[in-house]
């Protein structure tokens, strides 16, 4: 799956933006959620991109709850589909 918006994030991005993804990524994996199946997260500027696959609306919810959980992110686009 291609979204524009993820080919929006440079390779480069600022340090704090990848600590950013690694510890929205760090509390799915505390929280039972295995995000390396199917979720990519992306941040920009504060903004989170969540993009992939789940198998219900409790995970992607679930996702988009531990995000906004970490201090600094500013906005958040949830575009994790329920298969």
């Amino acid at each position: 799956m291609t979204t524009p918006l993820l080919q929006d994030v440079p390779t480069n991005a600022p340090l704090k933006d990848n600590l950013l993804a690694d510890a929205i990524g760090l509390i799915l994996e505390r929280s039972g959620y295995e995000p390396s199946r199917g979720v990519q997260i992306a941040v920009r500027d504060g903004g989170v991109l969540l993009i992939g696959c789940v198998p219900n609306y409790y995970r992607k919810q679930l996702a988009q709850s531990a995000a906004m959980k970490v201090p600094g992110i500013a906005r958040l686009q949830n575009h994790l589909e329920v298969l």
